[in-house]
C-alpha cells in the first residue's frame, strides 16, 4: 500500500512523494528511481525495477550519461532512469579491491623473503 507523505504541485505537473509498497502504487503513475551508467542495475531497488519492468537493452540503447534521464513507456505509466553514477567509477569499485590486494601481497612477499622492495633479485 501507498501512502503520499508530501506533495508539489506546479501548473503542468505534480510531484509525489510516497511511502510504502512503490509497486503497489497505480498504474498511471509514473515512477523514478537512480542507476549507473551502465544499466546493470544490481543492487538496492534497482534489482526490483530490473525484475518488474526488464528491458535492460532498451535503457542501454539510448546511451544516457550520468545527468540524464532514460525512459520506459510501460503500460500507462513512465519509468525513468536517473544516471548518476558514471561507468569510470564502477569499473574503479570493481577493480580497487583487486589493485589493493595485490600491493598487499607483493609487500607480504618481499617482506617474507626478507627483502627491500626497491631490491633485485641477485641469484640466478
Amino acid at each position: 500500500m501507498c501512502k503520499t507523505e508530501k506533495l508539489y504541485r506546479s501548473t503542468s505537473w505534480t510531484l509525489k512523494y510516497i511511502t510504502g509498497d512503490l509497486f503497489s502504487c497505480p498504474r498511471d503513475e509514473s515512477l523514478a528511481h537512480c542507476i549507473s551508467e551502465d544499466c546493470r542495475m544490481g543492487a538496492g531497488i534497482a534489482v526490483m525495477f530490473k525484475k518488474k519492468f526488464g528491458r535492460v537493452s532498451e535503457l542501454k540503447d539510448q546511451k544516457k550519461l550520468p545527468g540524464q534521464c532514460a525512459v520506459l513507456a510501460h503500460d500507462q505509466r513512465f519509468i525513468y532512469y536517473l544516471v548518476n553514477i558514471p561507468w569510470l567509477i564502477i569499473l574503479h569499485r570493481t577493480r580497487v579491491g583487486s589493485l589493493f590486494n595485490l600491493v598487499t601481497v607483493s609487500f607480504l612477499l618481499c617482506v617474507s623473503d626478507h627483502k627491500e622492495k626497491s631490491q633485485p633479485e641477485t641469484h640466478i
